[in-house]
């Protein structure tokens, strides 16, 4: 069985009470200064207005030794660290944070203390780090600084939101397709009917000639919005990009409508067209740097990954709500294709199709972008290309002494140094024997239990009169696998069987696993689209009891946790009284906490 003891990025919320002074606060909320009339409050923390009441982000929170940690790194700790493990912000859960920062501040000093050496897979991860901090702060210097919206564009798209307009578009595969249909149409070469006719209709076409119908500009995507709306009525814009590819839009009619309070929006617009704006700024970066290494893409290979890859991420509207999809399959894409270059650059270098997928399947499936569009290709392959290049112009710019680099790469240090410690002296004397996991299951039998799971059919009809006809036949024994096997051989695919366990909590839980029986069928409906569902529970597995064998892995790491956590704050506690700690716990509802921009 495979050791996994507290991984380092968990190993202080693990332990955040080791070793603590024993402080422990009654719930206190910050007085709350009455706000001058007719003045607003300038920021709401936590419900709370901000007066003035709160810690500069200067002051001190925790001292160990000459290791000083503010109340602005505090808040910055808080937000970066894992959501799942992150306690509650009220005070309790503060002075638990404030006690696990301690006990990394301990261990992190005691690990540079001993004097170990990194091994060849160590020193790799620290060039990896070091590579990705550089790039990364490249990027904030030459992207994220220096990007300011002009107020006179917020107050233009804040005007705006009071406008409803009437939109045709038209979307092209390629940019240069597009900008020679734009010139053309400008020109008079062509007729908008025309090029509306020969591209066809696309997603969100409510009508002839790429109809949109009105559209609000809150309403969407800030790609649309800044070159739509800004065009005015008979405009034409330029082309723009969005996830259905290179679009051009005019504007046929605008009216007025009751606008949303304007001092509630104004920030919003503000942060969503500086957004936008940092957006055109990376790839215009990303684009100069691709010239400087001579990199090409294949077009035709950069086509066949797009139409192999699906959306990573989808909302589908059903009769009994919206269900978020995860499309954590790999693309079927065959081995003698994994071997195509899609990009090639200055010194032999080529990035293949296969690169691209491992990339692609090594990302966690919720974190994954869109990649079934050629340019959302040609996008995240430069950014991984281009990453060491970034990093050698950053290098060139002095940017490898900014004390941000310097930060990032001794704080992974750090991380490693403790994580070898932990390895070595918590770890290593970890061991659980069969008697101990025999007793932790008898003691623990309700935590090793499967969950309730159903086997259904869902199939789809156009009407309700149909739908209510299947279900009857259902109800009266017919199966739905014979149903959806005859729609399939008439060519028409209206339905599949489905597996669910009561843990995933579908659209369709609470009639699945409480109301229907098996055998037995039920109709949901209609959903926006006007097509009725019918749901047949095939099959009902109530759970069952795991066997001890079934459930050793589990019970494993369950008891080495336990045991690891206990050797840990056992060290921690002789560690701590080698270090001079001051902290203030009695401060901790006085730290502005509030998640920053990042």
């Amino acid at each position: 069985m495979k050791l996994r003891l507290l991984p380092i990025g968990l190993l202080f919320a693990a332990c955040a009470f080791a070793g603590a002074p024993g402080v422990t606060p009654a719930p206190w909320t910050p007085k709350q200064p009455a706000a001058p009339a007719g003045r607003q409050p300038a920021m709401i923390i936590d419900g709370v207005p901000d007066t003035g009441q709160f810690l500069p982000d200067t002051a001190w929170m925790v001292r160990v030794n000459d290791r000083v940690t503010t109340a602005g790194e505090f808040n910055d700790r808080y937000f970066s660290s894992f959501p799942e493990d992150r306690p509650a912000p009220d005070s309790l859960g503060r002075v638990k944070f404030l006690n696990s920062i301690i006990n990394r501040d301990v261990l992190g000093l005691t690990a540079r203390g001993l004097g170990m050496t990194f091994d060849f897979t160590e020193r790799a991860t620290m060039r990896e780090t070091e590579e990705r901090a550089l790039s990364d702060v490249y990027f904030k210097r030459m992207v994220y600084d220096s990007v300011n919206v002009p107020e006179s564009e917020v107050e233009e798209a804040v005007r705006q939101l009071g406008v409803q307009a009437h939109f045709h578009h038209l979307v092209f595969d390629t940019k240069p397709e597009a900008e020679k249909a734009r010139r053309d149409l400008l020109a008079g070469k062509v007729s908008w009917h025309a090029l509306a006719l020969k591209q066809g209709e696309a997603k969100g076409d409510t009508g002839p000639d790429g109809d949109l119908g009105w559209l609000e500009r809150s309403r969407i995507s800030m790609e649309r919005a800044v070159p739509m709306f800004r065009i005015g009525v008979g405009g034409t814009t330029e082309v723009f990009r969005t996830d259905l590819g290179y679009e051009i839009a005019r504007m046929a009619e605008m009216k007025q409508v009751a606008r949303p309070s304007v001092e509630v929006l104004r920030n919003v617009v503000r942060k969503n067209m500086r957004n936008y704006y940092l957006g055109l700024r990376a790839d215009r970066i990303q684009g100069e740097i691709a010239r400087r290494v001579g990199m090409v893409f294949d077009t035709a290979t950069v086509n066949f990954v797009a139409s192999h890859m699906k959306a990573s991420m989808g909302v589908t509207q059903g009769a009994r709500g919206n269900t978020v999809e995860i499309n954590a399959a790999p693309p079927e894409i065959a081995d003698e294709d994994t071997s195509r270059a899609l990009a090639t650059w200055e010194k032999g270098g080529r990035f293949t199709v296969g690169a691209f997928v491992h990339w692609y399947m090594s990302m966690n499936p919720l974190v994954r972008p869109n990649v079934n569009f050629p340019d959302a290709v040609v996008g995240q392959v430069s950014s991984v290309v281009l990453e060491p290049y970034r990093a050698q112009l950053a290098r060139e710019m002095g940017l490898d002494k900014d004390p941000v680099v310097v930060s990032i790469i001794e704080k992974k240090r750090e991380e490693m140094l403790v994580d070898r410690m932990y390895q070595d002296s918590v770890a290593s004397k970890v061991w659980v024997s069969r008697d101990d996991r025999l007793a932790w299951y008898k003691a623990h039998l309700k935590d090793y239990f499967t969950f309730p799971a159903v086997d259904y059919a869902a199939i789809y009809r156009y009407h309700r009169a149909g739908a209510d006809s299947l279900a009857a036949a259902l109800n009266a024994g017919a199966k739905a696998v014979d149903v959806i096997a005859a729609d399939s051989a008439r060519g028409e695919v209206t339905g599949a069987l489905h597996h669910e366990l009561d843990s995933e909590h579908g659209a369709y839980h609470k009639v699945l696993f409480e109301e229907l029986r098996p055998g037995k069928a039920t109709v949901v409906g209609p959903d926006k689209d006007g097509i009725w569902l019918v749901l047949q529970l095939v099959a009902y597995d109530p759970g069952h009891q795991l066997s001890f064998e079934e459930s050793q892995g589990m019970i494993d790491e369950s008891l080495q946790n336990v045991s690891a956590e206990k050797f840990l704050n056992a060290m921690l506690d002789r560690l701590r009284k080698r270090y001079t700690i001051a902290w203030r716990p009695e401060k901790v509802m006085m730290v502005r906490l509030l998640e920053k921009d990042r």
